[in-house]
């Protein structure tokens, strides 16, 4: 295969220019890949990001992401398309977004769906370049009827930014509050602070700007990305990537950290927040951005979120993919804190639970361990003999250890903490306490990982472990 160098020319090339043959001869390369995953999102070929409209329409699930399935690089993205009944099993659609419009011929970037008019709606933004290669952004509609037909409209629907803000203006989010339609949209104000803005739906359908959220400016860093608003357990949750956030505000090890603040309650009307705000990470792992949430038909709030980060690589990129989603979670406030729960349909992926080989545990690549932890726990995954993954419980610290990144986070003060923790080839996905504390991330052995040996103050202890379903591709 013909090594692609990725510039400007080849990461904007339009679509109908990549021949057939070149997406077959990288595919053969991906399926290849020692790092390919069982049971989280991945991508054919090249690169996923952004989860985007994320959406229960017409007896069935509907997921959109971000990608560029030409290579392991942010090119020139459209959206694909992704349906399930049960949140586990996701097949691809033949419908998909892509960028071949005037408004956003270069790149299809993050929005959101909701359904109304016995569609489902979706909103994106519309990335554009001029000459100079100066960004436009415009917010972007298209409609998907029952029989799975995407129409895109033909006009923005919202053409520019409001004065004051910059053309970083993008990923918008739709939701209701008391019979009316709103959009949240990320962005940056011409003195280079970030803003969440809000939009309403008129009764002609066009969208009138009502001003940016009333969140302190300490809270929003240079740029806002991927907004979203929900009410849970009776507060509001808004979730968004601050991009520039000040260390003083809130501690964080990511490059960009992934965000909920959580208040008692949202006026649209006035802009304003109840209560008082509280900040927090949404995840504490290496590899995870641009959450996306919705709410299910039984009245379940979850969360999805991107299993990579903006501006960087990845060991997978040598295989011609990168990233996955994460697993869709349950949101729930309690004592002011968002937690993110494991999705109970998790528990329908389990094919026979792991009867350990005196102290070892034997999978293929894909396992879900649940333990106890007390004062000391040591928990650490095998390939080939070789520790590639370590998770360490000492004291009120926990750690994720490998070679690819290093994670700490102080856990809540109780005596004894119940952790699950998933393995999926090369993804992970930790949960404490039913998700007081999520840690996700990836990690890449130089083969499948296919053993596990828990030890507790140097001893060994039980734990339960089940294989999982190998594929759901």
């Amino acid at each position: 295969m013909t090594q692609i160098v990725w510039n400007q020319q080849t990461r904007y090339r339009p679509y109908i220019q990549w021949s057939s043959n070149y997406l077959r001869t990288i595919q053969q390369k991906v399926e290849q890949s020692i790092w390919r995953t069982n049971t989280h999102i991945q991508p054919v070929t090249g690169l996923l990001n952004d989860p985007c409209a994320f959406n229960f329409f017409n007896g069935q699930w509907h997921l959109f992401y971000q990608s560029f399935p030409f290579g392991p690089v942010h090119g020139l993205k459209s959206w694909y398309h992704l349906v399930s009944t049960d949140l586990l099993h996701w097949q691809p659609s033949e419908q998909q977004l892509l960028p071949d419009g005037p408004f956003d011929h270069q790149g299809v970037y993050t929005g959101s769906g909701y359904v109304a008019d016995n569609h489902l709606q979706l909103l994106y933004t519309g990335n554009v370049r001029d000459s100079d290669w100066n960004r436009h952004s415009y917010q972007m509609h298209a409609q998907m009827d029952r029989n799975g037909v995407i129409t895109k409209s033909s006009q923005p629907i919202i053409a520019t930014p409001p004065s004051g803000y910059t053309a970083e203006f993008r990923d918008p989010f739709a939701f209701s509050n008391n019979n009316e339609r709103y959009c949240l949209i990320g962005g940056q104000t011409t003195t280079g602070h970030g803003a969440i803005l809000l939009y309403h739906q008129e009764p002609n359908k066009e969208w009138k700007f009502l001003g940016p959220l009333a969140i302190p400016t300490t809270m929003t860093g240079y740029m806002v990305e991927c907004p979203n608003i929900d009410w849970v357990d009776n507060h509001v949750v808004l979730t968004f990537c601050p991009q520039g956030l000040d260390h003083k505000t809130l501690s964080y090890t990511n490059r960009y950290p992934n965000v909920a603040m959580i208040a008692d309650d949202f006026d649209p009307s006035t802009r304003q927040f109840s209560g008082e705000m509280h900040l927090q990470l949404v995840d504490y792992g290496c590899d995870f951005y641009a959450s996306r949430t919705t709410v299910a038909p039984d009245g379940r709030h979850l969360l999805i979120g991107w299993m990579g980060m903006p501006e960087s690589e990845y060991p997978s990129d040598r295989d011609q993919w990168a990233n996955c989603l994460s697993y869709p979670r349950e949101l729930h406030v309690k004592n002011g804190k968002l937690q993110l729960a494991p999705l109970s349909e998790l528990e329908q992926l389990r094919e026979d639970e792991i009867v350990p080989d005196a102290t070892t545990f034997n999978f293929s690549a894909t396992a879900e361990f649940e333990f106890n932890t007390t004062s000391q726990t040591e928990f650490s995954v095998y390939a080939k003999g070789l520790e590639s993954l370590k998770l360490s419980v000492t004291g009120q610290k926990l750690s994720i250890i490998s070679a690819h990144a290093t994670r700490h986070v102080q856990l809540p003060n109780n005596t004894n903490h119940i952790v699950r923790l998933f393995i999926d080839g090369s993804a992970y996905e930790c949960y404490v306490d039913d998700g007081e504390v999520c840690l996700t991330g990836r990690f890449f052995p130089q083969s499948a990982p296919d053993s596990a040996i828990i030890k507790e103050n140097g001893t060994d202890t039980s734990c339960h472990g089940w294989r999982l379903e190998r594929s759901n591709h």
